[in-house]
């Protein structure tokens, strides 16, 4: 997708400004500000560590939540 926004002069001249003081371009300045904005995670990997995790919590709850287990962990 290629959003189009369109910025005050003086906006954009804010915009170029932090942009050449992080040393890179305002297109790609603007891409890290949104991404920092979004509620989307960075690293694509995380989604799949999540899913795996809730998957695998059933049959987890099977092996551990039992008075066995319980009994084991007590004294921690």
């Amino acid at each position: 997708m290629t959003p189009i926004i369109e910025l005050t002069p003086e906006q954009d001249a804010v915009l170029q400004a932090q942009a050449t003081a992080t040393g890179i371009d305002a297109a790609e300045y603007v891409q890290d500000l949104i991404h920092a904005a979004l509620p989307l995670p960075a690293n694509p990997v995380l989604p799949l560590a999540r899913l795996t995790a809730l998957a695998s919590e059933s049959v987890l709850s099977q092996i551990w939540d039992t008075p066995e287990e319980d009994a084991a962990w007590a004294h921690l």
